[in-house]
């Protein structure tokens, strides 16, 4: 096990025993030794958002994508913390490109999430054909939990898609 290995562990056993400024450090000490490693990145954004700091969070995670990461589970980390930050039109940017990159390394897990995101999104941008039509990728059933929301499926937002189109026509 090399000395990144282990210093990943200590991030993770700290983060763990929530210690989360401990955890930090040893992340900007190692972002300091080693500025391209992207899991390093990574386990910050993580404690960052542990520690409520989404915003700080997002910063680093829009770092991952400057530096040319192409994880789909990276961009779909980028929507889900856009969406939780109720910035929608970010968040279906993220999610556009999540799905693209998972189309080319067939990640089907984080394809159908950020379809359900973007979804989401389009819904609270009041795109409400649009979010019906997004949403026509998923499955029937289709759920995921979302900060300030609770679970929410793909038939909830297909139904108040559809109650708001309905407003708009009287």
């Amino acid at each position: 096990m090399n000395g990144l290995e282990n210093k990943l562990r200590q991030i993770d056993t700290l983060m763990s025993l929530e210690k989360f400024d401990s955890a930090l450090a040893v992340c900007e000490q190692l972002i300091h030794d080693l500025p391209e490693s992207w899991s390093v990145y990574r386990r910050k954004a993580d404690i960052l958002e542990a520690m409520n700091e989404r915003n700080q969070a997002l910063t680093v995670r829009e770092h991952l994508t400057k530096v040319g990461t192409e994880e789909p589970a990276d961009f779909y980390d980028l929507t889900r913390l856009c969406v939780s930050l109720q910035r929608y039109k970010e968040a279906i940017k993220w999610a556009e490109k999540c799905i693209s990159l998972c189309a080319i390394h067939d990640n089907f897990y984080y394809y159908n999430a950020a379809y359900f995101y973007k979804s989401f999104s389009e819904l609270k941008l009041m795109r409400f054909g649009e979010s019906i039509d997004t949403s026509a990728h998923l499955k029937d059933g289709y759920s995921t939990y979302i900060n300030g929301y609770g679970v929410v499926t793909k038939e909830d937002i297909i139904l108040e898609a559809k109650i708001n189109i309905g407003k708009r026509q009287y």
